[in-house]
């Protein structure tokens, strides 16, 4: 049994979509929200900038004392698990990539939309996973270019007509293609799962990372014994920008009100 806190890390909100499977699967957990919201969106940065924001979250994790560590952003996963492991060896690091396995498991017109960041489209990593696990699929890859999806979900904008407009305008060329599985390859994405369902209709399914990766976590957990006994959990937040937005954001997504949330800033800030 270990009562360390398990360290959540993202450019923005998007990881409380994992932060929330994983509460869900393993409810006396305490965990540790660090969102870099001053430098998200980070689909349009380079590799280098991505490498140095991560390694200074890690460095925070590390003198929090946390026990694991769960990069819940595929385009920080993508540029750069393996360095971030090399760097940080003490504490195990889970990433989040797209779900290319399970994905190619449950289509059965062998036509696959991936949305993802410009970032994760681009990497060589997601062709990687494609050649391994695709064999005999069509995947479409759509990029979120300049990162608008990201910031409209950052800036609350999810019941407006404006992301409405970029979803119709990005999502409608694909609608006659005969995809019936969408892969959302960004953790900002399903925070907007409803409305991309809407345009697709119900016979598409649309997957995410958040369960296998809340799964993962429990798996490497149990393995090392570090799983938490029965307690009440804590939840604290951090972010590199506004407390007051993260705190909407926590209360929009996954209801905990008056949550613990303070500023953080990076060396690089």
């Amino acid at each position: 049994m270990n009562n360390q806190a398990i360290g959540i890390f993202d450019s923005g909100i998007g990881g409380l979509s994992v932060f929330q499977e994983i509460k869900k699967l393993l409810p006396f957990e305490n965990l540790i929200y660090f969102a870099d919201q001053a430098f998200c969106p980070y689909g349009t940065k380079s590799q280098s900038q991505i490498r140095k924001r991560v390694l200074s979250a890690l460095s925070f994790f590390e003198k929090q004392k946390v026990k694991l560590v769960v990069i819940a952003c595929n385009t920080a996963t993508t540029v750069g698990i393996d360095y971030y492991r090399e760097k940080f060896p003490k504490v195990p690091i889970i990433g989040v990539v797209p779900v290319i396995k399970t994905a190619g498991g449950k289509t059965v017109t062998k036509k696959v939309l991936i949305l993802a960041t410009q970032s994760t489209i681009e990497n060589p990593y997601l062709n990687v996973l494609i050649n391994k696990f695709g064999k005999g699929i069509k995947f479409f890859k759509l990029g979120d270019w300049e990162g608008q999806l990201v910031k409209m979900i950052e800036n609350g904008e999810l019941k407006q007509k404006k992301i409405e407009k970029e979803l119709d305008f990005l999502l409608t060329p694909f609608l006659n293609q005969n995809i019936d599985t969408v892969v959302l390859g960004c953790t900002h994405f399903p925070l907007i799962r409803n409305q991309i369902q809407d345009i697709f209709g119900a016979r598409v399914q649309i997957l995410d990372s958040g369960g296998a990766v809340a799964r993962h976590t429990q798996r490497v957990l149990e393995n090392k014994g570090l799983l938490a006994e029965n307690q009440k959990p804590d939840y604290t937040f951090y972010t590199t920008a506004n407390i007051e937005r993260l705190n909407r954001s926590i209360q929009n997504f996954i209801y905990i009100l008056n949550a613990k949330v303070k500023k953080m800033t990076f060396p690089t800030d």
